[in-house]
């Protein structure tokens, strides 16, 4: 099964968890699972949470993250039939486990792994505006280019390493939509030729050695910028 079928079939179960919640069978003096399944209201917006995230970051596509999001999937399936399917005290009993060990277990690993992906995310996408909005800065100190640039890639890379959830969600997708912003602008203002060409490159992850022709050249050692770049594998 593909990450993309795992990530449909997790969102699709979403509306039936309050459901099967709901429907549940309580025995009298069960009051641990009065106040454990309260939360799951909690859980399932934490759940859409994820799948936003996901997709907002690109996470999943294959390996392990996509086994993570195929757990999620999985314990969500097997507690809300669970929930739904119990009849008697020791059936709600075993069901309430599964909702408090085997799905908030699951959930946690990938709300984690997801703020892991965030660091490289910002690595990727946000360092690089740091020293592109310097070297604009000191090529053209009359425009706020370079210094909006340097302070978006700053801002991500000061989301707290503990945030996760909505709370990241809704962070990075305005640091996203505000690196948008950016970017577009940034590749307006360079205009066209081998140094902005490279430029536009370096902000995109997509450079090359073989991109640094003499003009580049000359211009990264007018700025004093050649060893303010690494070189990287692709």
């Amino acid at each position: 099964m593909s990450a993309g079928d795992a990530l449909l079939e997790l969102e699709a179960l979403l509306p039936g968890l309050p459901a099967a919640v709901d429907g549940r069978r309580l025995g009298e003096g069960l009051g641990r699972a009065t106040a454990s399944l309260r939360t799951a209201d909690r859980q399932v917006d934490r759940i859409g949470a994820i799948l936003e995230l996901s997709a907002l970051l690109e996470y999943g596509l294959a390996g392990p993250q996509a086994e993570m999001l195929g757990e999620v999937r999985d314990a969500a399936a097997f507690a809300g039939e669970s929930l739904e399917s119990a009849e008697t005290a020791s059936d709600l009993e075993r069901a309430v486990s599964a909702f408090e060990r085997e799905l908030a277990t699951a959930i946690n690993n990938l709300d984690r792994n997801l703020a892991q992906h965030w660091r490289l995310v910002t690595s990727r996408r946000f360092e690089p505006m740091v020293a592109i909005g310097n070297l604009l800065s000191r090529i053209d100190e009359g425009s706020d280019l370079g210094q909006k640039l340097v302070a978006c890639g700053a801002s991500a890379r000061a989301v707290p390493d503990g945030i996760g959830g909505r709370a990241l969600l809704d962070r990075a997708r305005q640091l996203l939509e505000e690196r948008a912003t950016l970017e577009s602008r940034r590749r307006q203002e360079l205009g066209e030729g081998d140094v902005a060409n490279f430029v536009n490159a370096l902000a995109e992850d997509r450079a090359s050695l073989a991109m640094i022709t003499d003009e580049v050249r000359g211009w990264l050692e007018e700025n004093h910028a050649l060893e303010r770049l690494k070189v990287r594998p692709a």
